[in-house]
Parts: structure tokens; sequence; C-alpha cells
């Protein structure tokens, strides 16, 4: 029996689609192992949303090395974001071809490039053989192909891939393509699944999850209808979603959450900056007027709501008084967690060319501003949580995530050992509060 081994970078998109190759392989009669174990096949499923994420893949020329000459016949594949960037080989008037071929260059070792979705080129390889070039462009959509999921009780359930915005910073048009929804029958079938499987935890995924589009019975359905008739599936468990935009977040869909029976509070919802004018540039279709008025809307009319949002500082052009303005947005926004990028530049974006492009040095000095403003509220926040009594899923031994998706460590109680203190991973315990920091709550089981 050949063995495979996968490497996974990115978005929880990625995670989903690794889950997806996982099914794939081992239907085809491969057998997983680590990399240690020398695999015959290594897929590496790469990201391209920033330039980090890419260095990571080219820096394992060494090991892919090795590898080969451990096992003669071991094969590397590229998939993922990276693999979309050299199949289009530059050909599309957005990608920057030189730097398309430079990293073709630079990945001599890779045997075969599959792009993302194209379950045909995995099927060729099972069934043929793996030959040093691409398996083609052809994009099959793969979008209801099983998942050979590594988690017992959290789910990743892919609604929609790619994106129409065109943020001027971001590459995911270029490499995901433009929005494409799977049907409505496809997921309120997986999720139905999913709960009868004892699944606890389901999150719907896509690049702009809340510009959705389907239909049944020859109506038109919205996000919003989805996300309300899986929440209506009987069962234990509890309901999330993301990637947001803010202009897509619709006065519906806040009525969805807040009569939601199993949708967790938890909502990320990227803001990106805090300065008008950098929204503007970076093409965000939104002021922080627009951002403020939806955010008291959902804290008004959702319960318990954690808003959280992703913030990028160093964007091009980016003055000191424009990033004072995102700190003070910060401040007065007062989220539940920030996810925080320094602007990375991606070739083939309107933001690559733009001028007057901010120091390093400069760039870490307002990241390092943002985190020190940013654990100072979650410290509060969770403080003030203190003595409170939470409804807690275990995730892990004594872990647990309360129902707005906050990182919660459990101490104490009569059954330790079991995979969590009082709880069965999986299982839903009630916890007190009795601690809250910057990383998150500590609790005892409720008596």
């Amino acid at each position: 029996m050949q063995t495979f081994h996968i490497k996974t970078w990115g978005c929880q998109m990625n995670y989903a689609d690794t889950e997806k190759i996982r099914y794939i392989l081992c239907s085809g009669g491969y057998r997983e192992v680590s990399f240690r174990e020398n695999p015959d096949l290594v897929i590496l499923n790469t990201c391209s949303v920033r330039q980090r994420a890419e260095d990571k893949v080219l820096g394992l020329s060494h090991a892919m090395r090795s590898l080969k000459n451990n096992n003669p016949r071991a094969r590397v594949v590229l998939t993922g974001c990276m693999a979309q960037r050299l199949v289009r080989n530059g050909c599309n008037e957005h990608e920057d071809a030189k730097y398309t071929r430079s990293l073709a260059r630079r990945l001599p070792w890779v045997d075969l490039v599959i792009p993302i979705g194209d379950r045909t080129g995995w099927e060729v390889m099972i069934n043929e053989s793996i030959v040093p070039e691409s398996a083609g462009d052809a994009q099959v959509l793969y979008d209801n192909c099983p998942q050979e999921r590594s988690d017992r009780i959290r789910a990743n359930v892919p609604i929609s891939k790619g994106c129409n915005n065109f943020c001027t910073y971001c590459i995911v048009p270029f490499t995901r393509g433009r929005e494409v929804s799977r049907s409505y029958t496809a997921i309120f079938n997986e999720v139905t699944d999913l709960v009868l499987r004892q699944y606890r935890l389901i999150t719907l995924l896509g690049q702009n999850v809340n510009s959705w589009r389907g239909g049944k019975d020859g109506c038109s359905l919205s996000f919003p209808d989805l996300l309300r008739a899986v929440d209506q599936i009987d069962g234990l468990y509890w309901l999330s979603f993301l990637t947001s935009h803010p202009k897509d977040f619709s006065p519906e869909l806040v009525d969805v959450l807040a009569d939601g029976r199993h949708i967790s509070p938890y909502v990320n919802l990227p803001v990106q900056s805090g300065s008008d004018t950098v929204l503007a540039r970076m093409n965000r279709k939104y002021t922080t007027r627009d951002y403020r008025k939806l955010a008291e809307n959902l804290r008004k009319r959702v319960p318990g709501v954690r808003l959280c949002t992703d913030i990028i500082v160093g964007f091009p052009g980016e003055t000191e008084m424009e990033f004072n303005e995102t700190v003070s947005f910060i401040k007065k926004m007062q989220f539940g967690m920030i996810y925080l990028a320094k602007y990375s530049p991606r070739p083939g974006t309107a933001a690559f060319s733009l001028p007057d492009s901010i120091p390093e040095e400069e760039i870490e000095r307002r990241r390092r501003i943002v985190e020190d403003v940013q654990s100072s509220i979650m410290k509060k926040r969770n403080s003030a949580r203190v003595g409170s009594a939470v409804q807690v899923l275990m995730t892990g031994h004594g872990r647990g995530l309360t129902f707005d998706l906050t990182e919660i460590t459990i101490e104490g109680g009569e059954d330790e050992g079991k995979g969590g203190h009082s709880g069965e991973v999986g299982s839903f315990i009630n916890v007190v509060v009795t601690e809250g920091s910057a990383g998150g709550l500590r609790g005892m089981v409720a008596v």
C-alpha cells in the first residue's frame, strides 16, 4: 500500500480541502503516515495570502530533497493557492507573470501541480501515474466530495468558494476565483449528517460566506435563509460561520442570529482598518460609520455577541494619523479578539503597485501597539466574566470553548482523565468562570 503525508497552511477553507484530499487518497488505497516515515507522496496544500506563507513552502527544499534521497519513489504534489498561481502561469491580466515564473523556478522538486478543486487531477494521479507536469486546469468542482475529518467533534462545511470583492490587498479572487455557491440541498444534507454523527461545532465556510445564494423548490434563497434552515435541524450542536464582509451583513442576518437556537454569538466581521481613507484605498466599500452602526445593531439584538475582527497595519500610504484613527477605533469598539496582520504585498493585486510603502520596522512598531491595546481590552473583557456560569463544549483534556467560542481551561472535577475534567471530549458541561486574562478564561466545574 502506498503512503501519503499532507502539510496544510492557511485558512480553514484550506483545511477543509485537505480533508477532501485525504478522503480521495484513502479511498484510492493510500495510507496516511507521518513525514518521518518517508511517504511515497507528499501533498503541500498551500496559501498565498501573505508572503510568509509562500516562504514556508519555498523553505522546504532541503527536506523534500532528503525525502527523495531516502525514498526514490517519493513524489511531491503542490495544491492550494500557490498551485493556482502556477497553473495560471501569469496568463491572467491580474497576475504578475514575472513573479509566477520566479516561483516555478524555485520549486524544481515539485513533481505535480493540481489546481484547487480538481478532483479529476487527484483521480488521474491515483489511477494512472504521476508525471512531472500539471494535471491540467479543468477545475472540476469537488464541493460535494466527502471529507475524511481528523476532528471528531468540530466540522467545517464549505458553502461557497471564491470572492467577487477585489479588495486591493487580497489575492483570493485570483487564486480561488469568482464566487461559486454550493447547492442548498448539499449543504443541508451535510449538516444533517454531521448532527446525526454527533459533531458538536459545525462551521459554515466561505471567503465571503454571507453572499451565498441558492434555491429550493423554485424559490431564491439568501445566506440568512440557509442559516435559519440549518439552525432548525434537531440535535445537540452549535453552529457558526465565517468569514463575513460588513457590506453584505444584512439586517435579516442579524435577526436570524438573534432568534437562533444553535447559532453561536461569535461573529467575525473584518474591518481591516479604522481609517476611512485607508478603507477607500483598500476598496472595502463601507465606512467606519457603516461598521459602527452594524456593530451597534448586533450588540443590541444578539445577546452576548462576541464581535471579533481582522486588522491590517502598514497598508501602503498609511500615515501616522490614519494609523492612530485605527487605534482609536479599536478602543471604541472593544473587540472580543483581533486577528492582526502586517500588510504583505501580493504580486497581481492592485495594492502591489501603490506608492509610499511603509518600512518594515515601522509596520512592526504599529503591530506591537495594536497588540498591546487589544491585549488590554481582552483582559478587561474576560476579567468581567469572573463569577459567571457558562456552558462549555469540551474539546480536549481540561479545555473547551464557551458558546461564544472563547477558549477556557477547566480545573477540578470528580472524573479527571476522561479527556476533560468532569467531561468527555464532545460533551457539554456547566462551568463557573474563576479567572479572565488576555489569553482566555479559566473555570471550575459547576457543582
